[in-house]
């Protein structure tokens, strides 16, 4: 009975080392990886999500806030008003001086890893490739 009971557990071990042949592992760091095809993503969602949507190519919608060593894009401008960093992404590229204080759209890949300067965010965005002003456009 314990022979077939360790039979069992290491079957079940070995099926839990295993990777999946089509996985290819990721760099270490995700930010030299190209943008291509980003999947429109909710903040959100990747706040909840951060390690299904590691390296992957993202586009989300929120409010930007750039300054010295600060540069974040929020669930909501209230979190960047009341100083809710983990309701944030950190943005470790260039966004221009004229999407600053608004919501804007951003492209680029997402990292679970990188939490920004002291850490504050729940994770970033680099290498992006895209950025625009948001509106809903008219009432």
């Amino acid at each position: 009975m314990i022979a077939r009971i360790f039979a069992l557990l290491l079957v079940g071990l070995g099926g839990c080392a295993a990777s999946k042949p089509d996985e290819i592992p990721l760099p270490k760091d995700v930010c030299t990886l190209e943008v291509k095809d980003p999947e429109t993503v909710s903040i959100a969602t990747l706040l909840g999500n951060s390690e299904k949507f590691h390296g992957r190519a993202v586009r989300v919608i929120g409010f930007y806030h750039g300054s010295f060593e600060h540069s974040a894009i929020y669930l909501a401008e209230n979190d960047f008003r009341n100083r809710l960093s983990p309701n944030g992404l950190w943005v470790s590229s260039n966004v221009p001086d004229n999407l600053n204080d608004q919501y804007i759209l951003i492209e680029g890949i997402f990292s679970g890893v990188d939490r920004g300067h002291l850490g504050l965010w729940s994770g970033a965005i680099c290498n992006v490739v895209r950025t625009a002003p948001w509106s809903r456009g008219p009432n």
